[in-house]
């Protein structure tokens, strides 16, 4: 009888030793649940909240006149990045842009990314960009992604800034969209880095000096005189005084050519101009064709009807009034005769 009770006391014993075991198991794997699931969120939102977005390099020192390349980056890790919309603000006296990409030379170049807004503006200081796919298998993930590249020129010597904008009220807020489960959502940049340059005087190296007369004007100011380089980019810019006379200078020596522009006369160009280091360069008197009424850079039937509608009348209108003597009559007549068909120069090398 002894023996019996030992033996269910044995029994009853390891069932508890069993069922406590249970408990345990059960607490642990609750708790690593709750660990697995609290460092999937933590991961998630550190995501969500730490991405940053900078500009690289974020600071520089150019001479007037150098050109360089400014990236955007987001250096953190971002897991199937969607889009990307950027607004920036520049200053437009120290720096001008040349180009603004969002996807070329970037890390969203695929075929597959969609440039969705661009809008660069040199008088303002403007740049605005977006790019998206909606393409899963075009998605972007890492760390450091190049999401854009902006390529300045110094213009005149300053201090230039470059920085985000950050204004949804103003519809040009930066951002960017991530992809889960197939849908795309929104997300705030936490911090960013602006960038800021310092731009010195180049040393003049070069002139170059002429005239530009306007037919039958005594007045010829007003012409512009835009010096390009050979991929046809404007490198100077002035205009002309009274007399026609200008000069630009040169901070670099090398080959170019010469736009010229005055509205209602015909387009004029000068090629082949080479500047050397302390000459300056000497350009020959250039005359702009007038007639030119409706500014098709050519001067045809629709110039001619322009002018006749206002024939035999006193006016201030220039633009008809081709000799300027405030009025249009044969003298009139007679230039746009004189020039019909004739076509102005293209700008282009």
């Amino acid at each position: 009888m002894i023996i019996l009770i030992k033996e269910r006391s044995y029994f009853f014993k390891g069932r508890d030793n069993e069922t406590s075991m249970r408990k345990k198991l059960k607490s642990y794997l609750l708790i690593t649940m709750f660990l697995l699931s609290s460092l999937f969120i933590f991961t998630a939102w550190a995501q969500a909240a730490e991405s940053s977005i900078a500009l690289a390099p974020g600071s520089g020192t150019y001479n007037a006149g150098d050109k360089f390349n400014v990236e955007i980056v987001i250096p953190e890790q971002v897991d199937s990045l969607s889009g990307i919309e950027l607004h920036l603000d520049y200053d437009p006296g120290v720096l001008q842009i040349n180009e603004a990409e969002s996807g070329k030379g970037s890390s969203l170049g695929s075929a597959d990314w969609l440039e969705l807004l661009k809008t660069v503006d040199n008088s303002s200081g403007r740049i605005d960009l977006s790019y998206g796919t909606l393409k899963s298998t075009a998605l972007v993930s890492g760390s450091n992604l190049k999401v854009g590249v902006l390529s300045f020129t110094a213009k005149a010597a300053g201090t230039g800034n470059v920085a985000f904008v950050f204004d949804a009220a103003a519809n040009r807020n930066t951002f960017y969209q991530v992809k889960s489960g197939g849908v795309s959502s929104d997300k705030a940049f936490s911090s960013h880095s602006d960038a800021i340059y310092t731009v010195g005087s180049s040393p003049v190296q070069g002139s170059v000096v002429g005239k530009v007369l306007l037919e039958a004007r005594s007045d010829h100011a007003g012409v512009s005189v835009n010096l390009m380089d050979l991929s046809g980019e404007v490198v100077a810019e002035t205009t002309t005084d009274s007399a026609g006379s200008y000069q630009i200078e040169v901070m670099q020596p090398g080959h170019y050519y010469l736009a010229l522009h005055r509205a209602h006369y015909l387009r004029g160009k000068v090629g082949s101009i080479n500047v050397e280091t302390g000459k300056p360069s000497n350009i020959a008197q250039q005359v702009l064709t007038a007639g030119d009424i409706v500014e098709s850079n050519k001067i045809d039937l629709f110039d001619l009807a322009s002018l006749v509608m206002s024939y035999s009348s006193a006016t201030t209108d220039k633009t008809v009034d081709l000799n300027d003597d405030g009025k249009v009559d044969s003298s009139d007549l007679y230039i746009i005769g004189k020039n019909y068909s004739m076509c102005g120069q293209t700008v282009t090398p």
